[in-house]
């Protein structure tokens, strides 16, 4: 098993999934954008967009990495080391988005805190939190991936799917980040709104 899971067709068809998954998503939201009503059509097209775009770049840092590291060593240690960096970034751009979210939180609770507007500005605040810590979760662990995938690779030329599996971390973190995003939006624009 441990050969098999080595080998360079087992992760060129891992990735080869993440593309085909991308572009099923991105053609699964113009459907979805279809059924919306007009109102939100415009915000979720974008919402939609922006997602795809933030994953085709956190992707293409992820294959730039590979290719330098692979210049330089194996191709599971090249892999694992890029996975894990993807990690690393994919999360500080998940951050700087709560950093934002929190920022908008105060100022639509400074704006009104009447009727259910209050519950519902704590409930998108507390997603919020916990997009930032599993950020910050996820740095770490690209962090000591890292210091593993260097140490390690050559004794665990697996360690590149655990880096894989491991990227899911930063993905939700980006993508709740996003959704509490647009759930803030309307709270910020109109201190009435959720009365």
């Amino acid at each position: 098993m441990g050969s098999f899971i080595e080998t360079d067709a087992v992760k060129a068809l891992t990735l080869g999934i993440v593309i085909i998954v991308l572009i099923a998503i991105y053609f699964a939201n113009l459907v979805v954008n279809i059924c919306l009503p007009e109102n939100v059509r415009v915000a979720h097209k974008k919402a939609a967009v922006d997602g795809v775009i933030k994953t085709v770049i956190m992707l293409f840092g992820g294959v730039a990495g590979f290719l330098v590291s692979l210049s330089n060593s194996d191709s599971n240690r090249a892999t694992a080391l890029a996975l894990f960096s993807i990690c690393i970034t994919a999360s500080l751009t998940a951050i700087w988005t709560t950093r934002k979210n929190a920022a908008q939180v105060q100022e639509s609770r400074n704006k009104g805190l009447q009727g259910r507007r209050a519950n519902r500005l704590e409930e998108i605040d507390s997603v919020n939190r916990a997009c930032g810590y599993l950020a910050a979760f996820s740095i770490l662990v690209g962090i000591f991936g890292i210091l593993a995938a260097v140490a390690l690779s050559r004794k665990f030329g697996y360690i590149w799917f655990i880096a894989f599996l491991c990227t899911s971390f930063p993905i939700l973190a980006s993508r709740f980040s996003d959704a509490a995003s647009l759930a803030i939006a309307p709270y910020v624009k109109d201190g009435n709104h959720g009365v």
